[in-house]
Parts: structure tokens; C-alpha cells; sequence
């Protein structure tokens, strides 16, 4: 059994049949189509939370630090282990304070992640002082 949603991803995207894609994988037809619903909302919410940007900022970082003959891999993996509706289901309890302490120890929250040109954060600091 295949458990891999990168495997259903590649699956999906080379327009495999679902009933297809469930015999490889061992599971339903209902399961394929509730873990692609569930890839496809994780998705919008990286675009419009901002993770798609931060990844794209910290790429352009990486590879000028790269150039200094630096890396950043450590940092990429903190920043690509992004936690998928599955494991964030298992946190979410009907009690907001177990919630929030699962959330807080089980995860990094940050804020919205805007992004901006170097001039507009030059800009922004002189601003603010």
C-alpha cells in the first residue's frame, strides 16, 4: 500500500483515473478524492497566507548565501516541513485552551507573510524610525 501523497500528486497530475490510483494506492476511490480535496486546500491556503512567498524569498536568499559558500539546507527543511490537515486535525480539540497549547507546542505560528521589495523595506524602516 502507498501511502505517499506525492505519489497521488504524480498521479493526479498524469490524469490517472481515480479507481486507478486507488488500486495502487490500497485505498477507496473516496479516500483519493478526500486527500486530493485536502492537498488542493492546503495549496490555496499556502497562497494566501503567504508560505508560497516565503519559500520563493528564502530560494532567492539561499542561492545568493550559496554563492558566499554558505547553506541554508537546515533552514529550507525547517521551512518545508510545513504540517498537513491530517496532523493539524489531531491537535484541534473541542477545548480552545488544549488547542492553543497543542498548537503552540507542536508548531511555529507566525504572522501573514507580506512580501516586499528591498526599497520598500528600506523604505519601511526609515518610516518607522
Amino acid at each position: 500500500m502507498v501511502t505517499d501523497d506525492n505519489y497521488l500528486i504524480k498521479m493526479k497530475t498524469a490524469q490517472k483515473p481515480d479507481a486507478v490510483i486507488a488500486a495502487k494506492m490500497g485505498i477507496t476511490v473516496e479516500e483519493v478524492n478526500r486527500r486530493w480535496d485536502r492537498i488542493l486546500a492546503d495549496l490555496k491556503l499556502c497562497q494566501e497566507n503567504g508560505y508560497n512567498a516565503l519559500c520563493d524569498q528564502f530560494t532567492m536568499m539561499a542561492n545568493q548565501y550559496q554563492l558566499l559558500g554558505g547553506s541554508l539546507k537546515i533552514m529550507a527543511g525547517v521551512i518545508g516541513s510545513v504540517i498537513n490537515s491530517d496532523e493539524l486535525d489531531k491537535l484541534v480539540t473541542n477545548n480552545a485552551e488544549e488547542t492553543l497549547k497543542n498548537l503552540r507546542a507542536h508548531c511555529i505560528i507566525l504572522r501573514k507573510f507580506v512580501p516586499m521589495t528591498s526599497e520598500e523595506a528600506v523604505r519601511q524602516v526609515i518610516a518607522e524610525n
